[in-house]
């Protein structure tokens, strides 16, 4: 069915339909004019910039992969300034026509389909319901998605948390029976990332409870889900052995998807049960440390660590103390590694690292005083200078929890500094 325009009435309609018809020029400088033309124009004029938009492209099916794309992300532009004043009307035309886009061809062509994910995602802040539904026809049980139907809900779930978070039942009931026979890394990628960020939002939504549309969703609704999924991503795609040591593969495709299933693990371990992480701990946390010797991405790394540390400290769980020598270690040996003041992911990783030891010392302070005074002894440099700035975190963040000990703390700093 042919779309109609949301005409004024003006001279603008024609000239919005000749420069969506141009806009595609062989200059680049031209072509930049005619985006910042069409986007200008749809400030003012939005309804009829993008139902010129949907027409043109459902018009001209064969039109060129750079125009089509090119038109796609003006309308995620004019989307994202509009807001509420798209209607509701053309916001479902909208979303026929990305979802389209989408799916059109079963290869992935990313520029294309990251365009018409993006108008997804877009009209997904205001319209979530109508998105979701769609992209919901496209998860059919049993079946793997469409590549880039799982980046959107992905994205989507970091945009609109509480407009998700009510569809994620029916979501993981259609996805999860497959994860197991998923072989291709990508899919393995775009689906640790989709489920980390699912776990996110469920953890956010939960957080902000008071404001949530369906007060009475709660974290132990996805347990099930998020187990099964877990099992799957450690015991499978990650090749875990009962030892913890995670199965090592030189691929550039498979080390990233180890570090995505890592990243998502750091939010799914808040959504399992105290008894199903306390069971995966020691392998986990194992397997962790043991990748930051074969992986440049520390920061990834890091700060799902210091996810999982917080999960596990959870209620007073003393899960923990075993493994706080191996988790000490490691951290400190991360501590100490030389930073690029330069290298913005290198200073991420170290202020993940002083989160984690935040966090110990405020379930575990004497043996976090213990290990770092024994640090202190250290005679290298190297290593005094990290364990100061660890005690130096560890006082400004976690005081109240190191009352008794501050006194010791800052003698056996004394010492160091006047050696």
């Amino acid at each position: 069915m042919e779309r109609t325009i949301k005409k004024t009435g003006g001279q603008v309609d024609n000239l919005v339909f000749a420069i969506v018809d141009a806009a595609f020029d062989k200059k680049v400088e031209v072509r930049d004019d005619m985006i910042s033309a069409l986007h200008t124009l749809g400030k003012q004029q939005a309804e009829l910039v993008l139902s010129t938009c949907v027409h043109y492209l459902n018009k001209h099916q064969k039109l060129v992969q750079g125009h089509r794309v090119l038109i796609l992300d003006v309308m995620t532009k004019v989307i994202k300034d509009a807001g509420v004043n798209v209607s509701l009307e053309l916001a479902k035309e909208l979303i026929v026509l990305a979802t389209n886009e989408l799916t059109k061809s079963k290869d992935i062509i990313p520029e294309w389909q990251l365009a018409a994910s993006n108008v997804l995602v877009a009209l997904g802040v205001n319209f979530c319901q109508e998105v979701m539904i769609e992209m919901l026809q496209k998860v059919t049980p049993g079946q793997l998605p469409h590549y880039f139907v799982i980046l959107t809900l992905a994205n989507l779930a970091k945009e609109n948390v509480f407009g998700v978070v009510p569809f994620l039942k029916d979501i993981f009931s259609r996805m999860l029976s497959m994860l197991g026979t998923v072989k291709a890394d990508n899919m393995r990628w775009v689906l640790a990332k989709c489920i980390g960020s699912f776990s996110e939002a469920i953890i956010e939504y939960c957080a902000n409870i008071e404001n949530a549309p369906y007060p009475d969703i709660a974290k132990d609704r996805f347990y099930g889900e998020i187990f099964t999924a877990f099992e799957i991503m450690f015991s499978v795609w990650l090749g875990s052995s009962r030892e913890g040591r995670l199965e090592i593969n030189s691929n550039a495709m498979v080390n990233m998807v180890r570090l995505a299933v890592i990243e998502a693990f750091g939010y799914m371990c808040h959504l399992m049960t105290k008894e199903k992480l306390e069971e995966y701990i020691q392998r986990l946390l194992h397997g962790i440390t043991g990748l930051y010797r074969r992986h440049s991405e520390h920061h990834i790394l890091t700060q799902s660590l210091c996810l999982i540390l917080n999960a596990a400290s959870c209620d007073s769980s003393l899960m923990l103390l075993p493994l706080l020598d191996l988790i000490m270690n490691g951290l400190h040996a991360q501590a100490c590694s030389e930073t690029d003041l330069a290298n913005p992911l290198g200073m991420k990783n170290k202020n993940e690292v002083l989160r984690c030891f935040q966090v110990l010392t405020q379930n575990f302070p004497d043996r976090v005083v213990g290990f770092l005074q024994l640090k202190l002894e250290n005679v290298n440099d190297k290593s005094r200078a990290a364990t100061l700035a660890i005690i130096k975190h560890i006082i400004n963040s976690s005081d109240e929890y190191l009352e008794s000990k501050r006194e010791l703390l800052l003698s056996t700093v004394k010492v160091v500094l006047y050696d």
